[in-house]
């Protein structure tokens, strides 16, 4: 939901205006939760009064597919879904609905996840890899960096500091190799006059 609410409200007053008359006719209420991220228990029994729980998750998810293309034929459109470790099971189908039919458009998806992180990364990455070789869906691995990565990657963002061996073992032993954790270490020590 933060996907359209998001797209609403970046396009133009014509594509919002567009993108809301889908919304409106395909599925009223969701227009209604574009904007409340929160919204997970007892969605599918409110879109279009229907008491069958999957004939309103197909209807949402062709709305949410019909949206994207709306929003992506004019120009092409990304969209990026982070820390997908930690998706739910209805947000990992919508990925299953939606991959297959993007093909030939000029809509992206940039999935990313961390396959250590979460139960949902199994169903993530066994959706990734039952899609792989489908037009345009493939997957890259990134690995951990090694220590003297972490340390490049240090002296790349702060050449002013004295940044040694002994540095570059604590930076990759705290961080582990993850490239987010090191910069934030990086940025706790800078901010603390360590660096």
């Amino acid at each position: 939901f933060e996907i359209l609410g998001q797209l609403l409200a970046k396009a133009t007053v014509t594509e919002a205006e567009r993108l809301s008359a889908i919304l409106q006719q395909k599925a009223p209420e969701l227009l209604q939760l574009a904007s409340v991220a929160s919204m997970r228990a007892g969605l599918a029994v409110t879109f279009g009064g229907s008491q069958d729980p999957e004939a309103a998750r197909v209807r949402l998810f062709e709305a949410v597919l019909e949206v994207l293309h709306v929003a992506a034929a004019d120009k092409p459109l990304v969209v990026t879904i982070e820390d997908a470790h930690w998706a739910d099971d209805g947000s990992v189908e919508l990925l299953r609905f939606l991959l297959p039919r993007l093909a030939g458009s000029c809509l992206s998806l940039l999935v990313t996840y961390r396959s250590e992180e979460a139960t949902s990364a199994d169903e993530m990455s066994s959706l990734l890899q039952q899609s792989e070789g489908e037009a345009g869906v493939f997957s890259m691995v990134l690995g951990r960096m090694n220590r003297q990565s972490t340390l490049d990657m240090a002296k790349a963002l702060f050449p002013q500091a004295d940044l040694n061996e002994s540095f570059s073992q604590f930076l990759h032993g705290q961080s582990q190799g993850n490239p987010f954790v090191a910069l934030e270490t990086l940025k706790l020590l800078c901010s603390r006059g360590a660096l």
